[in-house]
């Protein structure tokens, strides 16, 4: 069967030719120029295409159709001005707990964004850094971007990492000020601070023999600390088998 065009399915999409036959095939009373509107071909090609279907016959042309075949999602292209650049946005880092005082020193320092302190982990290794981007625009004039930062302990390592989430939003405290040092409202005695905080029994044993250390007449100095280190290593045993 000699045709007048090449009905090709093509790795992006259907050729001009193969949009303009589906189009007719569905629509025998078109014209060519609505053919060639509809799909976006030229006249020439919607014209040919129209030819062969009055040559050969509609249903010898339902093959070369490929109706079977549908058309390949279309590829998403991401155009990113040049007048916009990815940013940092929030960082989590991992690091070892000897390091842990270099990290937040870096961390407290107001002179650094969240970009700077990324680089500077890596170039004096303190830890691994995951970091999230957003896309921004170099010409808003954007305010100075504060952090905030939570401590955990990753136990799933073999050596116990602290965990630093850096992300966009509150200040970090420098340790002069912060509003978790402020006391709840109503608060008169150790034990509305210690429900306050809903601290577990290591916890607050803990927090009781710091504030009395050597002022109770049944316990000196070396006894609270002695309690303390008992409660704290129970407090960590916990943390371990969570």
């Amino acid at each position: 069967m000699e045709l007048s065009s090449g009905y090709h399915m093509w790795a992006k999409g259907p050729s001009k030719a193969l949009k303009c036959l589906r189009y007719v095939l569905r629509n025998p009373d078109a014209s060519a120029r609505m053919v060639a509107n509809a799909t976006g071909a030229s006249y020439n090609v919607a014209w040919a295409t129209k030819t062969d279907v009055a040559k050969h016959g509609r249903e010898a042309m339902i093959p070369f159709a490929k109706f079977d075949m549908p058309d390949p999602e279309p590829v998403k292209e991401v155009f990113r001005a040049k007048h916009c650049k990815p940013r940092v946005s929030a960082l989590q880092i991992e690091t070892p707990v000897d390091k842990e005082d270099a990290l937040l020193d870096l961390l407290t320092d107001p002179d650094l964004d969240l970009g700077a302190i990324m680089k500077v982990v890596k170039e004096k290794k303190l830890g691994r850094v995951t970091a999230s981007t957003e896309e921004t625009d170099e010409r808003v004039l954007e305010p100075q971007v504060t952090t905030t930062q939570s401590l955990v302990i990753d136990q799933a390592h073999s050596t116990p990492l602290v965990v630093m989430k850096q992300e966009k939003g509150a200040q970090v405290s420098d340790g002069s000020t912060a509003s978790y040092y402020e006391l709840p409202d109503g608060a008169h005695e150790l034990q509305d601070l210690i429900s306050h905080k809903n601290m577990n029994s290591q916890i607050g044993e803990i927090f009781r023999a710091c504030y009395r250390m050597g002022e109770a007449s049944h316990s000196d100095e070396l006894r609270d600390a002695k309690k303390i280190r008992f409660y704290i290593d129970a407090e960590i045993e916990r943390l371990l088998r969570k």
